[in-house]
């Protein structure tokens, strides 16, 4: 994430934070979080310090459908424990569905949707477009 974001997500937050008007402070941050070293700010002479976000640990896979074509490797192999994170963005509203674990997210179009998981049942599993019966790789968990 550029420097210059972080200092408009940063001022968005403090700014945010300021409160209603009954004195409560109703902060608000949408979207999805980048790795950024924790950053200072001031604003209007009051200081915020955002702290580090992290990325998904262990393996992220990232896919596009967009047109009826799918962008991504067709294959990935992850180690037996390894935590996997799969970010999608569809220009079509979907399901993308990764079998045997059975775990599903909705696409809404343009918008990057994820599902995270424990890689702890070892052999090949699809992960596909549900609806369109659409596959988007082979996991192989080894």
């Amino acid at each position: 994430m550029p420097l210059g974001a972080v200092v408009v997500l940063v001022a968005g937050i403090a700014l945010g934070a300021c409160g209603d008007d009954d004195g409560t402070a109703t902060p608000s941050i949408t979207g999805t979080p980048s790795t950024v070293a924790g950053v200072t700010t001031t604003v209007a002479g009051a200081s915020t310090t955002v702290a580090a976000t992290t990325a998904p640990a262990g393996r992220v896979v990232d896919y596009t459908y967009r047109g009826g074509n799918v962008t991504g490797d067709g294959r990935v192999s992850v180690k037996l424990g390894e935590q996997v994170t799969v970010r999608v963005v569809s220009d079509v509203a979907e399901e993308v569905h990764v079998h045997t674990y059975d775990l599903k997210a909705d696409l809404v179009p343009e918008a990057p949707s994820r599902i995270t998981f424990t890689a702890d049942i070892p052999g090949v599993h699809e992960v596909e477009l549900e609806g369109s019966h659409l596959r988007l790789f082979s996991l192989e968990v080894q």
